[in-house]
């Protein structure tokens, strides 16, 4: 799941500097999706039993606050600067989300559209910018024999997970798009990839859906399984162009890998992607604003601090964007490389290190002073922001800053 790939990014970021960490895996089931499961970064060095200052938790906040305190009753926070990496993709944070995020110092925001949220409705909460990125072996190359895939049809992919709502992922969308832009005599072909059709009844009467417009169009072809991850990546790099007709995204971890490859891609032009696609790298779909009515849980607007919005992506915009980049080839080339090139530049170590030193500023910055001053001024970006402050007036933070002041550890610990 994309909670797991970042957390496995953040291990390999930290493996490369200089804070020893250690990592505490904790598996959610239903979600084992074909991604390795092992943190080999993690193994330099090997602490166990978390024993460092900092806790960066991947999670969701309503797990970290209610089932993980009841299974990991000795969970060490008390004496931590705690920060959390959500991921979370509408215009509004779910009500049972803000409760929580007081028992966290920091939140890292994996893209721009998430930092905006919660400091929207967790104005009490500091929140960092910390980029997320991908990393791809460098042996994954194009194998369309491997996916019966015709060397003189241009093709399109569209991948999701049901699991993540398949509303949201909105693989009708690009269905439709594809069937606008092409006639029967175009040679293109439409591949939809579609992991975890059958593992939750909720969805059935949309994954029913993709399955008919599958058997009544032989142009499409539908792909009901999971991949590992080097599978998944050479289909990746084996199609012509990926589509995303989203309606909201967290940060895109499917869009990402693709660019990665320099795999040209439509998007959406909204949410969570917008970090790293941009019209020089990216076919982007325009847009309007409506309400969101995704089938999970937490998109139901009892859950909602007030109604959440997100994208309804124009049809006829991404058939356009198909339709010119299966006749331009020089422009699927110009579009791939130049994605390729712009999340290797995203990847680079030190903007997302940075968001680490801030933690460990923070966190010494508590040990130091009393918790009745404890006002742990960072740098983001050049500006002064007195992240902490807030600590004064939350009991669960004085008892913490106590906590922390009488501690002996003085090293540098993350």
């Amino acid at each position: 799941m994309g909670l797991g790939a970042a957390a496995r990014n953040t291990a390999a970021l930290l493996s490369g500097s200089p804070y020893a960490f250690s990592v505490t895996d904790y598996p959610i089931e239903g979600h084992e999706l074909g991604h390795p499961h092992g943190f080999e970064a993690a193994e330099r060095p090997a602490y166990r039993g978390m024993p460092f200052g900092v806790n960066v938790f991947h999670m969701e906040p309503n797990i970290l606050d209610g089932r993980l305190r009841r299974e990991w009753a000795l969970l060490p926070t008390g004496r931590r600067l705690n920060a959390l990496v959500p991921f979370w993709e509408l215009s509004r944070l779910p009500r049972p989300w803000v409760d929580p995020l007081r028992a966290v110092d920091f939140v890292l925001a994996p893209s721009l559209h998430i930092k905006t949220v919660f400091e929207a409705d967790a104005p009490n909460t500091a929140v960092i910018h910390y980029p997320q990125t991908v990393s791809v072996p460098g042996d994954i190359t194009p194998d369309r024999a491997r996916w019966s895939l015709p060397e003189s049809d241009v093709v399109f992919l569209t991948s999701f997970d049901a699991l993540s709502d398949v509303a949201r992922k909105n693989p009708v969308g690009s269905i439709e798009a594809f069937q606008r832009a092409f006639g029967l005599a175009d040679h293109a072909m439409l591949v939809v990839h579609m992991k975890n059709a059958h593992r939750d009844s909720r969805y059935a009467e949309e994954v029913r859906r993709v399955q008919a417009f599958a058997r009544s169009d032989a142009r499409i072809r539908l792909i009901e399984r999971t991949l590992d991850r080097d599978d998944l990546l050479s289909l990746y790099a084996s199609v012509d162009v990926l589509v995303s007709l989203h309606r909201a995204e967290g940060l895109g971890l499917v869009l990402m890998e693709c660019m990665a490859l320099g795999t040209p891609v439509i998007a959406t032009g909204w949410s969570g992607n917008m970090d790293f696609t941009d019209a020089a790298n990216s076919g982007l779909v325009g847009y309007t604003m409506v309400p969101a009515r995704g089938t999970m849980d937490y998109y139901r607007p009892e859950y909602m601090q007030i109604e959440a919005e997100w994208a309804e992506p124009s049809v006829d915009d991404a058939a356009t964007w198909m339709r010119r980049l299966a006749v331009d080839p020089d422009l699927r080339a110009r579009l791939g490389e130049r994605a390729r090139r712009d999340i290797a530049e995203r990847s680079k170590t030190a903007a997302r290190l940075s968001a680490f030193d801030h933690l460990a500023s923070a966190y010494h910055e508590g040990l130091l002073e009393s918790p009745s001053h404890r006002a742990a001024v960072i740098h983001i970006r050049g500006a002064r922001t007195a992240a902490l402050s807030r600590a004064v007036s939350s009991p669960i933070r004085i008892v913490r800053g106590l906590r922390r002041t009488i501690s002996s550890s003085r090293g540098r610990e993350s």
